[in-house]
């Protein structure tokens, strides 16, 4: 897939890296030593790729991508970094991967789809490159400008490398909608989001049956997570992490289970209407896809 104009030019730009890796520039020495290690540690990657490129029929764009916003991102802390050299070598590749577009896509996917499948079984469909919707219920958004990744609307990767990302994401979703024990025992945890609701409405002052912000009734339920020795020392790192993802893969079982109180009491949401920001997306097990809700609230259900 490379061609001659190319193999020539990362010829070229691997004896330029070589040289940086073998004599820096005295900005090196200068900064934070663990942030000129890390360049180092990048330009060694940056110089195996090129290698590699010249010497393969189908390159790994992606490696070198990734590799490229590593060295991009330290340019950023520290300007200084990015000699005007190493610049031009940069500007190439990234000219070699733009003329190679559909084969970077396709390698992204590939690497994405392979390596979180590797750790579990699941539907995954590109919504948009490069954003991919795992089992019609989780999105895993990659953010290239800034070299970051968006898990579930709710936790960043700071890392664009699909495998990275990947493992990440199967460890969150597993996390989420497999591990989670409000949807092991819904039964049992129903009842705690009963007593967070009538908490709620009693802030609020509202009649039982009334419909609350979900996002409301969150923090409710976050609350009740938290342990006695949290409220009484409040120290930062005895929270235990709830994001609204819990609360909504745990909504979503319960509407899909009918699941009720012991006295018959069920879940009911409503959509909002003003701004889709204050819903979140509950997982329809009958349709198999996401519809969006921002009011919850309890009603008593004959059986």
């Amino acid at each position: 897939m490379i061609n001659e104009k190319y193999r020539v030019i990362f010829g070229d730009s691997i004896k330029i890296v070589e040289n940086l890796i073998s004599h820096p520039p005295p900005i090196y020495k200068d900064i934070f030593p663990a942030m000129a290690e890390s360049m180092t540690k990048n330009l060694i990657t940056f110089e195996e790729q090129m290698h590699a490129a010249c010497e393969s029929y189908s390159p790994d764009l992606v490696s070198l991508f990734v590799v490229i916003k590593k060295i991009d991102g330290l340019g950023k802390r520290n300007k200084d970094l990015i000699t005007l050299e190493l610049k031009e070598v940069l500007g190439y590749v990234r000219e070699f991967i733009d003329e190679n577009t559909d084969e970077f896509e396709n390698q992204f996917i590939k690497k994405f789809t392979e390596h979180f499948e590797t750790r579990l079984e699941a539907k995954i469909e590109l919504t948009e490159f490069p954003n991919f919707l795992i089992n019609r219920r989780y999105d895993v958004a990659f953010k290239f400008g800034k070299s970051n990744a968006l898990l579930d609307d709710s936790v960043t990767i700071n890392s664009i490398d699909p495998e990275s990302v990947a493992i990440a994401a199967s460890d969150h979703y597993k996390k989420l909608w497999i591990d989670n024990e409000d949807i092991k025992n819904t039964s049992k945890s129903i009842k705690k989001y009963y007593e967070a609701y009538k908490k709620l409405i009693l802030q609020e002052n509202k009649p039982f049956g009334e419909y609350v912000s979900i996002f409301d009734f969150h923090k409710f339920v976050f609350i009740d997570k938290q342990s006695a020795l949290f409220w009484r020392e409040c120290r930062p790192e005895l929270i235990k992490a709830f994001t609204i993802g819990h609360t909504r893969a745990v909504l979503s079982k319960m509407i899909a289970e009918g699941t009720r109180t012991e006295d018959g009491y069920v879940i009911k949401l409503a959509p909002v209407r003003d701004n889709v920001k204050d819903a979140v997306a509950i997982y329809s097990s009958i349709e198999k896809n996401l519809k969006y809700y921002g009011l919850i609230a309890f009603f008593r259900e004959e059986q």
